[in-house]
Protein backbone atom coordinates (compact mmCIF):
# COMPACT_ATOMS: atom_id res chain seq x y z
CA UNK A 1 0.00 0.00 0.00
CA UNK A 2 1.22 3.55 -0.50
CA UNK A 3 1.48 6.52 1.42
CA UNK A 4 0.41 9.29 -0.73
CA UNK A 5 -1.42 8.83 -4.52
CA UNK A 6 -0.47 11.53 -6.64
CA UNK A 7 -2.64 12.40 -9.56
CA UNK A 8 -1.11 14.50 -12.11
CA UNK A 9 2.90 14.29 -13.43
CA UNK A 10 3.52 17.82 -14.32
CA UNK A 11 5.45 20.29 -12.47
CA UNK A 12 3.57 20.89 -9.42
CA UNK A 13 3.15 16.19 -9.09
CA UNK A 14 6.49 15.66 -10.17
CA UNK A 15 8.00 18.61 -7.50
CA UNK A 16 5.23 16.95 -4.69
CA UNK A 17 6.87 13.41 -5.78
CA UNK A 18 10.07 14.49 -4.87
CA UNK A 19 9.41 16.05 -1.77
CA UNK A 20 7.33 13.21 -1.03
CA UNK A 21 11.05 10.81 -2.33
CA UNK A 22 12.33 13.30 0.61
CA UNK A 23 10.01 12.32 3.39
CA UNK A 24 10.67 8.77 3.03
CA UNK A 25 7.16 8.39 1.94
CA UNK A 26 6.31 5.67 -0.36
CA UNK A 27 4.14 7.62 -3.18
CA UNK A 28 3.04 6.53 -6.68
CA UNK A 29 2.49 9.06 -9.28
CA UNK A 30 0.03 9.01 -12.09
CA UNK A 31 -0.63 10.72 -15.36
CA UNK A 32 -3.04 9.73 -18.43
CA UNK A 33 -0.29 11.19 -20.75
CA UNK A 34 2.60 9.21 -21.66
CA UNK A 35 5.43 11.70 -21.78
CA UNK A 36 7.34 13.63 -23.33
CA UNK A 37 4.50 15.71 -24.24
CA UNK A 38 3.69 19.26 -24.82
CA UNK A 39 1.75 21.79 -23.11
CA UNK A 40 0.40 25.03 -24.22
CA UNK A 41 2.52 27.72 -21.67
CA UNK A 42 4.72 30.48 -22.25
CA UNK A 43 7.18 28.17 -20.49
CA UNK A 44 8.85 30.29 -18.11
CA UNK A 45 9.66 29.21 -15.03
CA UNK A 46 8.36 31.51 -12.56
CA UNK A 47 10.77 33.34 -9.60
CA UNK A 48 8.76 30.30 -6.68
CA UNK A 49 9.74 27.61 -9.73
CA UNK A 50 13.14 28.93 -9.37
CA UNK A 51 13.59 28.75 -5.85
CA UNK A 52 11.92 25.18 -5.59
CA UNK A 53 14.38 23.82 -8.13
CA UNK A 54 17.40 25.21 -6.10
CA UNK A 55 16.26 23.93 -2.93
CA UNK A 56 16.02 20.42 -4.78
CA UNK A 57 19.28 20.47 -5.69
CA UNK A 58 18.24 20.62 -9.79
CA UNK A 59 19.44 24.31 -10.87
CA UNK A 60 22.37 22.77 -12.05
CA UNK A 61 20.80 20.48 -14.51
CA UNK A 62 18.10 22.84 -15.33
CA UNK A 63 20.36 25.18 -16.87
CA UNK A 64 21.77 22.55 -19.26
CA UNK A 65 18.06 21.90 -20.45
CA UNK A 66 17.44 23.52 -23.80
CA UNK A 67 16.01 26.73 -23.44
CA UNK A 68 16.92 30.49 -22.55
CA UNK A 69 18.56 32.25 -19.14
CA UNK A 70 16.60 35.56 -18.70
CA UNK A 71 18.09 38.16 -16.73
CA UNK A 72 15.29 40.79 -17.07
CA UNK A 73 11.90 41.32 -17.33
CA UNK A 74 10.50 43.98 -19.54
CA UNK A 75 7.51 45.55 -19.73
CA UNK A 76 5.42 47.52 -22.10
CA UNK A 77 2.59 50.00 -21.64
CA UNK A 78 -0.39 50.62 -24.28
CA UNK A 79 1.54 53.25 -24.95
CA UNK A 80 4.74 51.41 -25.86
CA UNK A 81 6.31 53.06 -23.01
CA UNK A 82 8.93 50.26 -21.39
CA UNK A 83 10.89 49.14 -18.50
CA UNK A 84 13.34 46.85 -17.32
CA UNK A 85 13.74 44.90 -14.47
CA UNK A 86 16.77 43.36 -13.78
CA UNK A 87 17.59 40.01 -11.77
CA UNK A 88 20.93 40.26 -11.11
CA UNK A 89 22.36 42.79 -8.24
CA UNK A 90 19.63 42.22 -5.92
CA UNK A 91 21.07 42.00 -2.37
CA UNK A 92 17.82 39.88 -1.24
CA UNK A 93 18.67 36.61 -0.97
CA UNK A 94 15.18 34.94 -1.26
CA UNK A 95 14.91 36.36 -4.92
CA UNK A 96 16.46 34.42 -8.04
CA UNK A 97 19.02 36.11 -9.97
CA UNK A 98 18.62 34.30 -12.89
CA UNK A 99 15.09 32.95 -14.89
CA UNK A 100 14.69 30.50 -17.42
CA UNK A 101 12.64 29.60 -20.36
CA UNK A 102 12.31 26.57 -20.97
CA UNK A 103 9.61 24.33 -23.77
CA UNK A 104 7.14 22.48 -21.66
CA UNK A 105 8.03 19.68 -23.47
CA UNK A 106 11.59 19.55 -22.64
CA UNK A 107 11.25 20.49 -18.47
CA UNK A 108 8.15 18.46 -17.79
CA UNK A 109 9.96 15.17 -19.52
CA UNK A 110 12.63 16.36 -17.21
CA UNK A 111 10.77 16.47 -14.10
CA UNK A 112 9.13 13.17 -14.84
CA UNK A 113 12.23 11.37 -15.20
CA UNK A 114 13.86 13.06 -12.03
CA UNK A 115 10.38 11.61 -9.76
CA UNK A 116 10.42 8.17 -12.11
CA UNK A 117 14.14 7.47 -10.85
CA UNK A 118 13.02 7.33 -7.12
CA UNK A 119 9.16 6.48 -7.31
CA UNK A 120 7.08 4.40 -8.50
CA UNK A 121 5.18 6.28 -11.90
CA UNK A 122 1.84 4.88 -14.08
CA UNK A 123 1.93 6.72 -17.27
CA UNK A 124 -1.43 6.56 -19.46
CA UNK A 125 -3.31 5.92 -16.30
CA UNK A 126 -6.52 8.47 -16.43
CA UNK A 127 -8.09 8.48 -13.18
CA UNK A 128 -11.85 8.47 -13.20
CA UNK A 129 -13.20 8.30 -9.89
CA UNK A 130 -12.56 8.40 -6.22
CA UNK A 131 -12.59 6.02 -3.80
CA UNK A 132 -14.57 7.23 -0.54
CA UNK A 133 -15.23 5.71 3.01
CA UNK A 134 -16.49 6.92 5.88
CA UNK A 135 -15.93 10.28 4.25
CA UNK A 136 -12.36 9.89 3.46
CA UNK A 137 -10.51 9.35 0.28
CA UNK A 138 -8.60 6.03 0.46
CA UNK A 139 -7.65 5.73 -3.45
CA UNK A 140 -8.62 6.49 -6.99
CA UNK A 141 -10.16 3.81 -9.48
CA UNK A 142 -8.79 4.55 -13.32
CA UNK A 143 -8.02 2.97 -16.62
CA UNK A 144 -4.68 1.58 -17.83
CA UNK A 145 -3.68 2.93 -21.47
CA UNK A 146 -4.72 -0.93 -21.93
CA UNK A 147 -8.11 -0.07 -21.00
CA UNK A 148 -7.91 -1.91 -17.95
CA UNK A 149 -9.76 -0.36 -14.60
CA UNK A 150 -8.05 -0.27 -11.52
CA UNK A 151 -7.92 0.56 -8.32
CA UNK A 152 -5.00 1.91 -6.38
CA UNK A 153 -5.25 2.84 -2.42
CA UNK A 154 -3.40 5.08 -0.54
CA UNK A 155 -4.68 7.36 2.99
CA UNK A 156 -3.48 10.63 0.97
CA UNK A 157 -4.55 11.76 -2.41
CA UNK A 158 -3.21 14.94 -3.87
CA UNK A 159 -5.08 16.50 -6.97
CA UNK A 160 -2.06 17.86 -9.14
CA UNK A 161 -3.91 17.52 -12.47
CA UNK A 162 -4.53 20.97 -13.64
CA UNK A 163 -7.65 23.55 -13.61
CA UNK A 164 -9.76 20.45 -14.72
CA UNK A 165 -8.46 18.53 -11.83
CA UNK A 166 -10.85 14.75 -11.70
CA UNK A 167 -9.74 14.93 -8.32
CA UNK A 168 -11.49 18.38 -7.63
CA UNK A 169 -14.40 17.81 -9.25
CA UNK A 170 -15.16 14.65 -7.63
CA UNK A 171 -15.12 16.08 -4.66
CA UNK A 172 -17.36 18.84 -5.70
CA UNK A 173 -14.71 21.51 -5.54
CA UNK A 174 -14.16 22.49 -9.38
CA UNK A 175 -15.90 25.72 -9.48
CA UNK A 176 -15.64 27.50 -13.43
CA UNK A 177 -14.92 31.30 -12.31
CA UNK A 178 -15.78 32.72 -15.48
CA UNK A 179 -14.25 36.55 -14.23
CA UNK A 180 -11.11 34.86 -13.11
CA UNK A 181 -10.34 32.69 -16.12
CA UNK A 182 -7.96 33.44 -19.15
CA UNK A 183 -7.36 31.87 -22.72
CA UNK A 184 -4.84 32.27 -24.32
CA UNK A 185 -2.87 31.53 -28.26
CA UNK A 186 0.68 30.47 -28.42
CA UNK A 187 3.02 29.89 -31.11
CA UNK A 188 6.45 28.99 -31.82
CA UNK A 189 8.59 31.61 -33.97
CA UNK A 190 12.15 31.68 -35.12
CA UNK A 191 13.67 35.22 -36.37
CA UNK A 192 11.86 37.11 -34.21
CA UNK A 193 14.64 40.48 -33.36
CA UNK A 194 15.57 41.53 -30.22
CA UNK A 195 15.13 39.31 -28.27
CA UNK A 196 18.15 38.05 -26.14
CA UNK A 197 18.37 37.48 -22.38
CA UNK A 198 14.76 39.01 -21.47
CA UNK A 199 10.95 38.08 -21.68
CA UNK A 200 8.76 40.52 -22.48
CA UNK A 201 5.09 41.50 -21.40
CA UNK A 202 3.59 44.12 -23.06
CA UNK A 203 0.04 45.68 -22.07
CA UNK A 204 -0.64 46.87 -25.73
CA UNK A 205 -3.98 48.59 -26.50
CA UNK A 206 -4.52 46.00 -29.09
CA UNK A 207 -5.39 43.34 -26.89
CA UNK A 208 -6.27 45.67 -23.66
CA UNK A 209 -7.43 44.83 -21.14
CA UNK A 210 -4.78 41.42 -21.65
CA UNK A 211 -1.39 41.47 -22.45
CA UNK A 212 1.16 40.11 -25.49
CA UNK A 213 4.29 38.20 -24.69
CA UNK A 214 7.57 37.68 -26.21
CA UNK A 215 9.89 34.91 -24.59
CA UNK A 216 12.89 33.60 -25.94
CA UNK A 217 12.77 29.91 -26.20
CA UNK A 218 16.56 28.59 -27.19
CA UNK A 219 17.94 27.73 -30.38
CA UNK A 220 16.79 30.98 -31.84
CA UNK A 221 13.21 30.11 -31.60
CA UNK A 222 10.73 32.19 -29.61
CA UNK A 223 7.71 31.60 -28.14
CA UNK A 224 5.13 34.07 -28.26
CA UNK A 225 1.46 34.87 -27.66
CA UNK A 226 -1.47 36.82 -25.98
CA UNK A 227 -3.90 35.99 -22.91
CA UNK A 228 -6.58 38.23 -21.76
CA UNK A 229 -10.05 36.83 -19.65
CA UNK A 230 -12.72 34.63 -20.82
CA UNK A 231 -15.20 36.95 -20.36
CA UNK A 232 -13.51 40.02 -22.20
CA UNK A 233 -12.73 37.08 -25.09
CA UNK A 234 -16.20 36.52 -25.52
CA UNK A 235 -16.99 39.74 -25.99
CA UNK A 236 -14.65 40.35 -28.92
CA UNK A 237 -15.13 39.78 -32.75
CA UNK A 238 -11.81 38.26 -33.37
CA UNK A 239 -10.66 35.17 -32.84
CA UNK A 240 -6.98 34.39 -30.80
CA UNK A 241 -5.30 34.31 -33.91
CA UNK A 242 -6.59 37.59 -34.96
CA UNK A 243 -6.18 39.61 -32.62
CA UNK A 244 -2.39 37.94 -32.13
CA UNK A 245 -1.50 38.70 -36.10
CA UNK A 246 -3.13 42.70 -35.02
CA UNK A 247 -0.47 42.59 -32.18
CA UNK A 248 2.86 42.06 -34.36
CA UNK A 249 1.69 44.51 -37.40
CA UNK A 250 1.69 47.69 -36.04
CA UNK A 251 4.99 49.61 -36.42
CA UNK A 252 5.97 49.08 -33.11
CA UNK A 253 6.32 45.22 -33.27
CA UNK A 254 6.23 45.10 -37.09
CA UNK A 255 10.31 45.39 -37.58
CA UNK A 256 10.84 42.89 -35.17
CA UNK A 257 8.41 40.39 -37.01
CA UNK A 258 9.19 40.90 -40.53
CA UNK A 259 11.61 38.06 -41.22
CA UNK A 260 10.03 35.62 -38.34
CA UNK A 261 8.25 32.56 -39.30
CA UNK A 262 6.09 30.68 -37.39
CA UNK A 263 7.02 26.97 -36.61
CA UNK A 264 3.81 25.67 -35.66
CA UNK A 265 0.56 25.21 -37.73
CA UNK A 266 -2.06 27.50 -36.92
CA UNK A 267 -5.32 25.62 -36.03
CA UNK A 268 -9.24 26.00 -35.41
CA UNK A 269 -11.00 23.68 -32.73
CA UNK A 270 -14.73 23.19 -32.80
CA UNK A 271 -15.71 21.65 -29.92
CA UNK A 272 -18.39 19.10 -29.74
CA UNK A 273 -21.75 20.09 -27.84
CA UNK A 274 -22.18 18.30 -24.54
CA UNK A 275 -25.33 16.13 -25.97
CA UNK A 276 -22.95 14.63 -28.65
CA UNK A 277 -20.23 13.97 -26.14
CA UNK A 278 -22.39 12.08 -24.13
CA UNK A 279 -24.10 10.24 -27.20
CA UNK A 280 -21.72 7.05 -27.53
CA UNK A 281 -23.26 6.43 -30.83
CA UNK A 282 -23.32 9.63 -32.09
CA UNK A 283 -19.68 10.06 -30.53
CA UNK A 284 -18.34 6.79 -32.43
CA UNK A 285 -19.92 7.86 -36.44
CA UNK A 286 -17.78 10.69 -35.57
CA UNK A 287 -15.10 8.93 -35.13
CA UNK A 288 -15.26 7.13 -38.15
CA UNK A 289 -15.91 10.47 -40.08
CA UNK A 290 -13.06 11.86 -39.10
CA UNK A 291 -10.89 8.84 -39.99
CA UNK A 292 -12.20 9.31 -43.27
CA UNK A 293 -12.08 12.80 -43.71
CA UNK A 294 -8.17 12.36 -42.87
CA UNK A 295 -7.34 10.89 -46.04
CA UNK A 296 -9.10 13.47 -48.26
CA UNK A 297 -6.91 16.24 -49.99
CA UNK A 298 -8.18 18.89 -51.85
CA UNK A 299 -7.56 22.73 -52.03
CA UNK A 300 -11.43 23.82 -51.52
CA UNK A 301 -11.61 21.39 -48.42
CA UNK A 302 -10.75 22.27 -44.95
CA UNK A 303 -8.22 19.14 -43.61
CA UNK A 304 -9.36 17.63 -40.57
CA UNK A 305 -6.41 16.54 -38.17
CA UNK A 306 -7.95 14.74 -35.22
CA UNK A 307 -10.47 14.18 -32.90
CA UNK A 308 -9.39 14.31 -29.37
CA UNK A 309 -11.50 13.85 -26.01
CA UNK A 310 -9.20 15.37 -23.31
CA UNK A 311 -10.01 14.38 -19.79
CA UNK A 312 -12.48 16.38 -17.74
CA UNK A 313 -12.77 18.51 -20.92
CA UNK A 314 -14.91 19.16 -23.59
CA UNK A 315 -14.14 16.85 -26.34
CA UNK A 316 -13.05 19.00 -29.68
CA UNK A 317 -11.76 18.68 -33.68
CA UNK A 318 -8.91 20.22 -34.29
CA UNK A 319 -8.74 21.31 -38.19
CA UNK A 320 -6.80 23.52 -41.07
CA UNK A 321 -7.29 26.60 -39.47
CA UNK A 322 -8.77 29.57 -42.81
CA UNK A 323 -8.50 33.41 -41.82
CA UNK A 324 -11.31 35.10 -43.18
CA UNK A 325 -15.01 35.93 -42.97
CA UNK A 326 -17.74 33.81 -42.82
CA UNK A 327 -20.99 33.19 -44.97
CA UNK A 328 -23.24 34.45 -42.29
CA UNK A 329 -20.87 38.00 -42.13
CA UNK A 330 -20.83 38.45 -45.81
CA UNK A 331 -24.51 38.09 -45.77
CA UNK A 332 -24.94 41.40 -43.64
CA UNK A 333 -23.43 43.09 -46.63
CA UNK A 334 -26.83 42.49 -48.50
CA UNK A 335 -29.56 44.48 -47.44
CA UNK A 336 -31.63 42.21 -49.00
CA UNK A 337 -30.37 39.53 -46.97
CA UNK A 338 -29.64 36.83 -49.75
CA UNK A 339 -27.13 36.54 -52.44
CA UNK A 340 -27.48 36.30 -55.96
CA UNK A 341 -25.87 33.81 -58.09
CA UNK A 342 -23.21 36.34 -58.98
CA UNK A 343 -22.40 36.27 -55.51
CA UNK A 344 -22.79 32.72 -54.93
CA UNK A 345 -21.14 31.73 -57.64
CA UNK A 346 -17.49 31.73 -57.36
CA UNK A 347 -18.24 29.42 -54.03
CA UNK A 348 -20.92 26.84 -55.60
CA UNK A 349 -18.24 25.79 -58.04
CA UNK A 350 -15.54 25.56 -55.58
CA UNK A 351 -17.76 23.12 -53.55
CA UNK A 352 -18.52 21.21 -56.75
CA UNK A 353 -15.22 21.19 -57.53
CA UNK A 354 -14.16 19.90 -54.53
CA UNK A 355 -16.84 16.96 -54.77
Amino acid sequence: MFDVIIVGAGPAGTTAALYAYRLGLNCILLDKAVFPRDKICGDALSGKSVRIMRELNLLDDIEKLDGSGINRITFGSPSNKQFDIHLQGTKNKDQITKGFVIPREIFDNYMFEKADAVVETRQGFSVKDLIIENDHVIGVIGKTKNGDEEEIRAPITMGCDGCNSIVARKLGLYEMDMENTSVAVRCYYEGVKGLTDQIELHYVKEVNPGYFWLFPAGEGRANIGIGLSKSDMKKEKRTLRQIMDDVTQPEYFRERFSDAKQLERPVALKTLHQRSAADERALRELKEEVQKCLELTHPNIIRIYDLAEPEGEDSFISMEYVSGEDLHEKLKQHPEGRFSWKNIEPYALSLCDAL
